[in-house]
């Protein structure tokens, strides 16, 4: 079977144990063979009016032929048809087209560049050190078709400049990318789509951050000290969580945000939240640790908070806030001692409720509220099938379910998953599925005799997005959370589109932005559902002082946390904290330099 499915076969067996009576399972190895090399057949080189040295291009039109394993055609640009065909464009080794064009040479170019199935544009010194600048805009042409013709593979590569364009190394250079880039016999999704050559070797231009001058942006002299250990909550100065190596290990600290003065002046429709507790979620970016050390906590992730106001702007003191409410809010700029957030992203608690609990709203109960209220408009006496319901997030979801009269189906990865949901949320032993098995749509489909179910709201990953979407009945909504995994989500089969299905994609970010006083409501409206106990807060909350978030980070890596973890912050806790010696504000830093 191996073999017949692309493998070697056999190469190695492990077992799990010697003795032919207590043998349970073996680790087998194989090597997946690689598949040959699939081609467009029509390819077809393209020159400018001014050809290169024909023996040259007779010698590349040779190598593409052995590669391609069918002839290749030489047109110039002016007279190639492209019309379902790869197309090399090599009239930039010589000249720059797009540097100065006419009127027939921007028609024949551009098209060339729509109607081909494929284009190779082949430049010279405008990449890496970009010696000829001009060679490089065709760069951003291609660019821009990538994202207009999302089916064409269109790829640039720039050869040395410190040589003759008409030599073997730039023909071999043309033959390596496009046996690289326009092999068809695997769709990878990382395959790149800009090349350049130097030297006889071919480099992939990637843009990565230059960690130091970014971090120095907006300060002049700023020298940050060893850390100390500071009290966060009565800090003067702006700080911000980091992950990063102190002490020979990963540790989580605050650095002064030295362009932020505690005193600036704050945007429209923002307050300031002094906070009292952050909630801890497995998969933020403050558990994970992909907090950059330099580059601080901003984030596309929802964070949870709860707090005192301690200043806002006119446009949120109209909204009914006033210093000194107690809030609960979802943050989007990581951990900070004093955390500025947008009114709709804030709801009061009230005098009763402890920042604790708090602060375990905001992101999960808000975000199922959304997903479930909001966007599938779930109703009493449909169905509900919620992904990886032992989360947070799925457990708040259950909840909602319950109080809106839904009924519950859940999928689970583990057995201690399962124990907990049947525990503490009564939710029936044949209503909870393994979520490691990919026929739970048939079970679903089973159990709801054949209907299915009305709402999906979905996390899992990858193929199983298909037997989550075939869970589906008439009228049923599909809600991804999160950003869509558009990769998978294009190969779902039109087959499984019952009659009025709806896809969404809830991304928490996107709504804060766009649909403010939606979360608003939302915020608002799951406070009140927990303070009136028509929702379940989390049975157990674990807090631990942000003194010891180390230790909280640890447990939750760990498995060893009960429940909803928590991180207070209390007056006499302790973090470690690096601050600048000098610093300066860039308006304030050029008020000094007129007054100068």
């Amino acid at each position: 079977m191996l073999r017949r499915t692309g493998f070697t076969g056999l190469d190695y067996e492990l077992r799990d144990c010697e003795d032919e009576e207590f043998y349970s399972f073996s680790v087998m190895m194989s090597t997946a063979q690689p598949n040959p090399p699939i081609y467009h057949p029509n390819v077809v080189l393209v020159c400018a009016s001014d050809s290169p040295p024909l023996d040259w291009l007779h010698s590349i039109q040779a190598e593409l032929s052995a590669v391609i394993g069918t002839p290749l055609e030489i047109k110039t640009l002016n007279s190639v048809c492209a019309q379902g065909k790869t197309c090399i464009y090599l009239g930039d080794l010589n000249k720059v087209i797009l540097a100065d064009m006419d009127a027939d040479q921007f028609a024949a170019v551009k098209e060339m560049a729509t109607a081909c199935e494929g284009l190779l544009w082949v430049t010279r010194g405008g990449s890496m050190e970009s010696e000829e600048p001009e060679a490089s805009i065709s760069h951003g042409l291609l660019r821009s078709l990538r994202y207009e013709y999302r089916g064409k593979r269109y790829v640039t590569l720039d050869v040395s400049p410190q040589r003759s364009p008409w030599t073997p190394e730039t023909a071999a250079a043309i033959c390596d990318v496009f046996s690289a880039a326009f092999d068809s016999s695997s769709e990878s999704l990382t395959r790149d789509w800009e090349y350049c050559e130097r030297q006889g070797v071919i480099h992939v231009p990637r843009l990565f951050t230059t960690k130091t001058p970014n971090d120095y942006v907006g300060r002049s002299d700023a020298v940050f000290l060893e850390p100390t250990m500071e009290p966060l909550s009565t800090l003067n100065s702006q700080v911000r969580l980091r992950r990063g190596v102190l002490g020979g290990q990963d540790t989580p600290f605050f650095i002064e945000e030295v362009s932020r003065r505690p005193d600036d002046e704050l945007p429209p429709g923002y307050l300031e939240v002094s906070p009292k507790a952050f909630g801890l979620n497995k998969h933020d970016p403050v558990a994970t640790g992909v907090l950059d050390p330099l580059e601080g906590g901003a984030s596309l992730e929802a964070y949870e908070c709860s707090g005192v106001i301690t200043r806002l702007s006119s446009e949120a003191a109209n909204r009914g806030f006033n210093v000194g409410d107690r809030v609960c809010c979802l943050l989007f700029d990581g951990w900070t001692s004093r955390s500025r957030v947008h009114w709709s992203s804030a709801a009061k608690i009230p005098d009763d409720m402890t920042f604790e609990v708090a602060a375990t709203l905001p992101a999960s109960l808000g975000g199922a509220y959304i997903s479930l209220h909001e966007v599938a408009k779930l109703g009493k006496g449909e169905a509900a099938l919620i992904h990886s319901a032992g989360s947070e997030f799925g457990q708040a979801a259950i909840k909602l379910c319950r109080w809106i009269g839904a009924d519950i189906y859940a999928t689970v990865d583990t057995k201690r998953t399962r124990q907990l949901l049947m525990e503490t949320l009564q939710i029936p032993e044949g209503n909870i599925l393994s979520s490691q098995h990919v026929s739970f749509s048939s079970a679903i489909m089973e159990k709801t005799s054949g209907k299915g179910v009305d709402v999906v709201l979905n996390s899992l990953p990858g193929p199983d997005i298909q037997e989550s979407f075939d869970c589906l009945g008439d009228f049923g909504r599909f809600v991804e959370l999160g950003k869509a995994d558009s990769g998978y989500h294009s190969r779902l089969s039109k087959a499984t589109f019952r009659p009025n299905t709806a896809f969404h994609s809830v991304d928490l970010v996107a709504w804060a932005s766009r649909r403010p006083e939606a979360v608003s409501g939302a915020l608002n409206e799951v406070v009140h559902l927990a303070y009136e106990k028509l929702v379940a807060v989390p049975e157990s909350i674990t807090t631990y002082p942000i003194s010891c978030l180390a230790e909280a980070l640890s447990s939750m890596q760990t498995g060893l946390h009960r429940g909803k973890v928590v991180i207070t912050v209390g007056d006499s806790d302790l973090v470690s904290v690096s601050v600048s010696q000098r610093g300066y504000n860039l308006a304030e830093l050029k008020k000094d330099r007129q007054q100068i």
